[in-house]
């Protein structure tokens, strides 16, 4: 967490209200070897991305960072799993 500029407590509210309350959730599962799990939160007219790869050996918190006011072009291609 030591490239994200705010206080640890912060990065970690944030990451929680992403992954508990997200506006939309979108999977990239291209490729067999991982997947993919997009959870974008719409705050204040602005979306926060966090990204959680899916494995064989489970899932985990890869990143998050805001995305302005419209969801990725790049990712509108992915499944929609919410909503």
């Amino acid at each position: 967490m030591s490239h994200f500029a705010l206080p640890r407590d912060l990065v970690l509210a944030l990451i929680v209200r992403v992954l508990e309350h997200p506006t939309l959730v979108l999977a990239d599962d291209s490729r067999e070897a991982r997947e993919y799990r997009l959870f974008y939160r719409l705050d204040d007219g602005r979306y926060l991305l966090a990204v959680v790869k899916v494995t064989p050996e489970g899932a985990f918190f890869a990143s998050l960072y805001p995305t302005g006011r419209k969801i990725r072009p790049s990712h509108r291609r992915f499944r929609r799993i919410l909503p």
